[in-house]
């Protein structure tokens, strides 16, 4: 077998018309069972969490780094490890981060709170239309399909804080609750701190709090939920936790912030996203419908079947992508033709597709910084 690296990067203008074009410079061949990939140091890298907090990264290293940041009365921070020093702007939206709640260690002399929660939703309350989304703030979501009917929630609740113990009455503030709505089962974590809306066809939901509160009370929540595996569902978390989803046969969507995304055995369209934290998918069988991979700040893990059949599209800032597959080639560049006031701007996109198989469906990687591995799965 043989390693083959290839370096694709050049940029030039023609006309007026900005081209951002990268080609073969030089391949390396040597022995062994992987093929290397260097991306190019140029993208554009876009996310769209659950939890009303959109942002863009516009990177241009002949340029400078821009990070344009937009969100709702949701604070936190990110900490990324770049190859060179950037210029940063709007970094004043981000504050208060690893404050108070958002503390894996529990600053408190008094014990905390816990308690563990039994909920069911009957089948008669939903049908095999509905999409679950599964909001949590503070800790980990899991996700199981199942061949019953009914949606099974066990929960465990816990609540801290600073001074004094948590009483039961201030217990019962944060609740753990269902709502049907627009053709969806929301299932989120209700409290003082949070804003719950539903309008518009979703739910508008974030968390607020008090810095100067020393008695604000912190929650953190474990979900492990089992889905009638016919469902799709969405299921997100934002910090102290990791996502995992297994066993759904139809459409997922996996979303974290500063924490893992794990997938195994599902079957339907999949997207899966995080900022600081690694993305792991386990294929079963392999894809029949397009996905979706995107993180900031870690590796992206694939293992599929030998018989993967995609055309495999990766933009990073500084990370290659690995295989051990034979049956891979290079594709040619696309063209994408966008609208720029009265004319128009052609660029080629920016990293060369790779295909694997026969490329029936198509396999979307983004990351800033970490490498994608494309494996077999033995077993």
């Amino acid at each position: 077998m043989k390693r083959t690296l290839i370096t694709l990067i050049t940029l030039f203008l023609i006309s007026n018309v900005a081209f951002s074009q990268h080609v073969n410079i030089d391949i390396h061949e040597q022995i062994d069972p992987v093929v290397a990939i260097e991306m190019p140091m140029d993208l554009n890298f876009d996310f769209d969490f659950e939890h009303d907090f959109d942002f863009e990264h516009n990177f241009d290293f002949e340029n400078e780094f821009d990070f344009n940041f937009e969100m709702q009365e949701f604070d936190f921070n990110f900490n990324f490890e770049m190859p060179m020093d950037f210029e940063f702007e709007g970094l004043n939206h981000i504050n208060n981060y690893q404050r108070g709640f958002w503390s894996d260690e529990m600053d408190s002399e008094y014990d905390p709170y816990r308690k563990e929660i039994r909920m069911v939703v009957s089948s008669d309350e939903f049908n095999e239309d509905t999409e679950v989304v599964i909001k949590n703030i503070n800790g980990d979501v899991t996700v199981t399909g199942y061949s019953g009917d009914d949606i099974e929630i066990d929960a465990s609740k816990e609540l801290w804080k600073k001074r004094g113990n948590i009483s039961e009455e201030e217990a019962a503030e944060y609740e753990l609750k269902t709502r049907l709505y627009e053709g969806k089962l929301y299932v989120y974590v209700d409290s003082p701190n949070a804003h719950v809306e539903f309008r518009k066809g979703k739910l508008d939901y974030h968390w607020h709090w008090d810095d100067n509160d020393r008695n604000r009370i912190n929650a953190h929540y474990d979900l492990e939920i089992k889905l009638p595996k016919k469902l799709a569902v969405s299921a997100s978390t934002v910090n102290s936790g990791d996502v995992e989803v297994t066993k759904m046969d139809n459409k997922v969507k996996a979303n974290n912030v500063n924490g893992s995304v794990t997938v195994k055995d599902v079957q339907g369209y999949l997207t899966a996203s995080t900022v600081n934290g690694d993305i792991e998918v386990w294929y079963s069988q392999s894809p029949k419908e397009d996905t979706d991979f995107k993180t900031v700040n870690g590796t992206i893990e694939i293992y599929s079947p030998e018989d993967l059949s995609a055309v495999v599209t990766m933009e990073s800032l500084h990370g290659e992508l690995y295989t051990d597959f034979e049956q891979v080639k290079r594709l040619p560049n696309r063209l994408n033709k966008e609208q720029r006031g009265d004319g128009y701007r052609y660029k080629i996109n920016n990293t060369s597709p790779i295909q694997f198989g026969n490329g029936d469906i198509e396999m979307g990687f983004k990351l800033v910084n970490g490498d994608v591995y494309i494996r077999t799965r033995k077993s």
